[in-house]
């Protein structure tokens, strides 16, 4: 996972670039405070689901739901336990879970779309598909159903940022 490798790296090389600034201008009293980045969660996303047959429930894809479950073990085993070892500060705030702050599903043809509208999924339904191939010229009732749902999704990470950072 790239962030497993990334921030602990990063941390590693800012506390000794930092160690070897102060030694020379130890009158610095903004330096000391700066380069703490924490783990702030993280986000699953691009991945597919499916109603179960039968029934109302919806599901990741099998190859998604495998792809979760291999970010989330690494989460627990690789980088939380790399994270705990900085001494210099706490990494890993005490809300963090290994759970994903949240999860934003493959918006297919949605998220062109909305680039090529300049206009937020949030907003995207309200428009007519750019798509020449669209029969009805409007997006399906799953197309519709899953931009609601994202759009629920974006206004809980963003409570999720503001009520913690």
């Amino acid at each position: 996972m790239l962030i497993g490798q990334v921030l602990p790296r990063f941390i590693e090389d800012w506390e000794q670039g930092k160690t070897r600034y102060l030694q020379s201008n130890s009158y610095d009293q903004v330096i000391p405070m700066k380069g703490q980045p924490k783990f702030g969660g993280w986000i699953f996303n691009g991945f597919d689901t499916r109603k179960k047959p039968d029934t109302k429930e919806v599901v990741k894809t099998g190859a998604d739901q495998a792809q979760f479950g291999k970010i989330k073990q690494s989460i627990q085993s690789e980088l939380i336990p790399r994270l705990r070892d900085i001494k210099s500060y706490t990494a890993i705030p005490d809300f963090i879970t290994t759970d994903p702050v949240a999860s934003i599903e493959d918006l297919n043809v949605m998220a062109p779309d909305s680039i090529v509208q300049n206009k937020p999924i949030k907003y995207l339904r309200k428009a007519r598909p750019t798509r020449e191939n669209v029969g009805s010229g409007s997006w399906s009732v799953y197309q519709a159903a899953l931009m609601d749902k994202m759009d629920g999704e974006y206004n809980s990470l963003a409570k999720f940022i503001v009520d913690k950072f």
